[in-house]
């Protein structure tokens, strides 16, 4: 509808959609990384140049965490979830196990 993407049904399975950016989608995402760079930028200008670097260093790990968290089986991942419920349940409640 606002020309972002384009879609096309593929030749192996009529019932699925091949999906590109668009001129129009590669134009607005060029000017949202833009607007994106100068709002970092000015939100980290304050910061001393080996913060930045450092702040960089602990996002990329949070954002390789969770890729690899949406990578694992569903079998791990709701095993992970549990041990975190459990863990934050002792957190809050001490050793009480969290009530569903």
């Amino acid at each position: 509808e606002k020309g972002l993407l384009d879609r096309e049904r593929t030749e192996s399975d009529q019932r699925a959609n091949a999906v590109r950016i668009a001129p129009g989608g590669r134009k607005a995402l060029r000017g949202a990384r833009s607007a994106s760079d100068r709002v970092e930028r000015a939100l980290l200008a304050g910061l001393p140049a080996a913060d930045r670097a450092r702040l960089v260093k602990m996002l990329s790990a949070v954002v390789a965490q969770a890729e690899a968290e949406e990578a694992a089986p569903k079998a791990d991942r709701r095993r992970e979830i549990k041990r975190a419920r459990q863990f934050f349940s002792q957190c809050v409640y001490g050793n009480a196990p969290l009530k569903r």
